[in-house]
């Protein structure tokens, strides 16, 4: 479902690109301090594309963090 809406806004949004694939990824970061080990949630959103004007190739990565802080 989110794929599909980020596929969807990109091509609705910017007209400059064409978007050939859109991949999700969900993993797990774990920060440990003194007393204690935190776990977070993250998305991992690549878009890849073409260029419309250059034909050149396009590549954006981004991650958003899904869960609050919970210890383990």
């Amino acid at each position: 479902m989110i794929k599909e809406s980020v596929h969807e806004k990109v091509n609705q949004y910017e007209k400059r690109l064409q978007v050939t694939e859109v991949t999700l990824g969900v993993s797990e970061n774990t920060l440990s301090y003194e007393t204690n080990i935190r776990v977070k949630k993250r998305l991992d959103i690549v878009v890849y594309g073409i260029i419309k004007k250059t034909n050149q190739p396009y590549y954006f990565k981004s991650a958003y963090y899904l869960a609050p802080f919970s210890f383990k």
